[in-house]
């Protein structure tokens, strides 16, 4: 069956981690097929950044040619448009014109409750979904619960502790994949990305505007024909850790999140 696979943007349904550092939500994919499954699954979003829209994926019934022209995608972008609810549409449309949705108040009780549920549904995950968490944890204790990396994760699904948990225990299992055990407990520099990871980093295919969007939005443009195609995806994914973790790193980019413009 040679179908498609299509991502269907309605932000009411459930079951993607796909997203880095925020709710607001990139546009367009990144080839992993290389990638071992447990990466793929775990740091695609560190290449395609948080979806509250990109909730899944489905199979188109009409899939488009293998070189469309430029009528056959808006035709087919029209016609996958006029399948979603009215509310998908119009966050659809929210999320393209940078409307942000709404910006919880972070008190000082709200977030240290929402820590607790956190820590509560990291729990009542299954062992073997967080294997590299529970190694984390016997490693560096403080290094896993501190609570300014936890927010991060938190304010990536806007403090829903069941998501956020996912996300945070799959954030370590894709780490120690990508990246030595002696390095999980650990912020990643430059100093700790290999050659390849360090060409890719360098080539200048990812850069952020010096300015963001009306929403807020950390703007991040791609140039993926700039690099070098002897690099690996394993290359590119380190790369992108670094990058997207450092990002990050700015409260700022947390709460608004990082919207991706893709040039091929």
């Amino acid at each position: 069956n040679k179908r498609r696979l299509n991502i269907d943007m309605n932000p009411t349904l459930e079951g993607s981690e796909m997203a880095s550092s925020s709710s607001s939500t990139p546009r367009s994919g990144s080839s992993m097929n290389s990638a071992p499954n447990g990466v793929a699954a775990a740091a695609a979003p560190y290449l395609n950044g948080l979806a509250s829209s990109f909730s899944r994926l489905r199979v188109m019934d009409n899939p488009p040619p293998e070189d469309p022209r430029v009528e056959d995608v808006e035709k087919i972008a029209a016609t996958e448009m006029n399948q979603l609810s009215m509310q998908s549409r119009e966050q659809i449309l929210y999320d393209l014109h940078g409307i942000s949705e709404t910006i919880l108040d972070e008190t000082p009780e709200f977030l240290q409750t929402s820590l607790t549920q956190l820590q509560d549904a990291i729990h009542q995950l299954p062992d073997g979904d967080k294997e590299a968490y529970n190694l984390a944890m016997t490693m560096d204790y403080k290094y896993v619960t501190n609570s300014n990396f936890r927010l991060k994760f938190l304010r990536s699904d806007m403090f829903h502790p069941t998501k956020a948990a996912v996300r945070f225990t799959k954030h370590f299992q894709a780490k120690l994949e990508l990246f030595d055990q002696k390095l999980l407990c650990k912020d990643i520099t430059q100093d700790d990305l290999d050659d390849g990871a360090l060409k890719c980093l360098y080539s200048g295919w990812i850069q952020e505007l010096p300015i963001r969007d009306i929403s807020g939005r950390l703007v991040s443009v791609l140039f993926q024909q700039v690099l070098d195609q002897e690099l690996t995806v394993e290359d590119k994914l380190r790369s992108v850790w670094y990058r997207r973790m450092t990002n990050a790193d700015e409260i700022e980019t947390q709460r608004y999140g990082i919207v991706f413009i893709i040039f091929d």
